[in-house]
């Protein structure tokens, strides 16, 4: 039985660990999505979902759409940054993008964060 309690005990400690990151990854400032090998797209967290609200994505496809993923943008290296334009909402804007490859079970994803940078682009413009 000691055995068993252990168990629970080990369960219940990872259990509240991944209710912990799930919290910090929803409080992340940062669009937050993992692009599947199978081509599905992921969203993280809150701001990565309601940065792309208007527009149906649910796989790469629909990403290459907005022009935010391309086959030049998949082939980020870890801790590479890349700028793309794109427009959203009849809005030009311009994303920093990172890429960080993952393993989990045996699969293959890449886990990307998006950053709006057009604002400091056009306070360096304007400040020029």
């Amino acid at each position: 039985m000691c055995i068993l309690k252990r168990f629970e005990n080990v369960r219940s400690e990872q259990e509240a660990h991944l209710c912990q990151l799930k919290a910090f990854v929803q409080h992340v400032p940062v669009p937050l999505m993992c692009l599947h090998t199978d081509g599905k797209v992921e969203f993280l967290n809150n701001n990565a979902k309601y940065s792309f609200s208007n527009h149906s994505v649910t796989n790469i496809n629909d990403l290459k759409k907005l022009a935010i993923v391309s086959k030049k943008n998949l082939a980020i290296q870890p801790g590479e940054q890349r700028s793309v334009n794109f427009s959203i909402d009849d809005m030009e804007q311009q994303l920093a993008l990172t890429a960080t490859h993952i393993s989990i079970q045996g699969k293959q994803d890449i886990l990307v964060s998006t950053q709006n940078i057009q604002n400091e682009l056009d306070q360096a413009q304007l400040q020029a």
